[in-house]
Protein backbone atom coordinates (compact mmCIF):
# COMPACT_ATOMS: atom_id res chain seq x y z
CA UNK A 1 0.00 0.00 0.00
CA UNK A 2 1.36 3.46 -0.90
CA UNK A 3 0.71 6.22 1.17
CA UNK A 4 0.32 9.47 -0.79
CA UNK A 5 0.04 12.98 1.32
CA UNK A 6 -3.44 14.59 1.13
CA UNK A 7 -1.95 17.86 -0.41
CA UNK A 8 -1.20 15.73 -3.81
CA UNK A 9 -3.69 15.55 -6.23
CA UNK A 10 -3.45 13.17 -9.10
CA UNK A 11 -4.34 14.26 -12.05
CA UNK A 12 -5.46 12.57 -15.03
CA UNK A 13 -5.84 14.00 -18.60
CA UNK A 14 -7.80 12.48 -21.08
CA UNK A 15 -7.75 12.64 -24.74
CA UNK A 16 -10.42 14.92 -26.83
CA UNK A 17 -11.43 11.35 -28.04
CA UNK A 18 -11.67 9.95 -24.60
CA UNK A 19 -13.60 12.76 -23.34
CA UNK A 20 -15.93 13.09 -26.13
CA UNK A 21 -16.64 9.24 -25.59
CA UNK A 22 -17.29 10.30 -21.41
CA UNK A 23 -19.53 13.21 -22.82
CA UNK A 24 -21.62 10.97 -24.66
CA UNK A 25 -22.13 8.68 -21.42
CA UNK A 26 -23.15 11.39 -19.65
CA UNK A 27 -25.63 12.88 -22.21
CA UNK A 28 -26.71 10.67 -24.57
CA UNK A 29 -27.97 7.11 -22.75
CA UNK A 30 -31.17 6.14 -21.91
CA UNK A 31 -32.70 8.06 -19.14
CA UNK A 32 -30.07 10.97 -18.50
CA UNK A 33 -30.38 12.42 -15.02
CA UNK A 34 -30.09 16.19 -15.94
CA UNK A 35 -29.05 16.80 -12.20
CA UNK A 36 -26.69 19.31 -10.66
CA UNK A 37 -23.96 16.54 -10.45
CA UNK A 38 -24.20 15.41 -14.45
CA UNK A 39 -23.54 19.80 -14.66
CA UNK A 40 -20.50 19.39 -13.04
CA UNK A 41 -18.75 16.31 -14.08
CA UNK A 42 -19.51 18.07 -17.65
CA UNK A 43 -18.08 20.89 -17.18
CA UNK A 44 -15.08 19.36 -15.39
CA UNK A 45 -14.76 17.23 -18.71
CA UNK A 46 -14.85 21.06 -20.40
CA UNK A 47 -12.07 21.95 -18.40
CA UNK A 48 -10.00 19.38 -19.86
CA UNK A 49 -10.05 20.93 -23.40
CA UNK A 50 -8.08 23.51 -24.90
CA UNK A 51 -9.88 26.80 -25.22
CA UNK A 52 -9.03 26.93 -28.96
CA UNK A 53 -10.34 23.35 -29.66
CA UNK A 54 -13.50 23.42 -31.76
CA UNK A 55 -14.76 20.23 -29.42
CA UNK A 56 -14.91 22.61 -26.81
CA UNK A 57 -16.91 25.34 -28.60
CA UNK A 58 -19.23 22.14 -29.88
CA UNK A 59 -19.72 20.65 -26.53
CA UNK A 60 -19.99 23.92 -24.47
CA UNK A 61 -22.86 25.39 -26.73
CA UNK A 62 -24.33 21.78 -25.93
CA UNK A 63 -24.03 21.81 -22.42
CA UNK A 64 -25.85 25.61 -22.74
CA UNK A 65 -29.15 24.40 -24.27
CA UNK A 66 -29.20 21.41 -21.60
CA UNK A 67 -29.17 23.50 -18.81
CA UNK A 68 -31.44 26.01 -20.72
CA UNK A 69 -33.57 22.78 -21.14
CA UNK A 70 -33.59 22.16 -17.72
CA UNK A 71 -34.06 25.56 -16.37
CA UNK A 72 -37.44 25.67 -18.31
CA UNK A 73 -36.33 28.34 -20.75
CA UNK A 74 -38.06 28.20 -24.38
CA UNK A 75 -36.24 26.82 -27.49
CA UNK A 76 -36.14 30.02 -30.03
CA UNK A 77 -38.62 29.31 -32.74
CA UNK A 78 -37.26 28.69 -36.24
CA UNK A 79 -37.07 31.78 -38.40
CA UNK A 80 -39.89 32.02 -40.78
CA UNK A 81 -39.76 32.96 -44.43
CA UNK A 82 -42.14 36.00 -45.33
CA UNK A 83 -45.00 34.96 -47.79
CA UNK A 84 -45.85 37.31 -50.89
Amino acid sequence: MVNVPLSQEVVVLLTEQEIARHWRNLFHRGGVDLSPETFQKAEALLDQIRPESPLRHRLGAELDELKKRQAGVPKKPARQTAKK
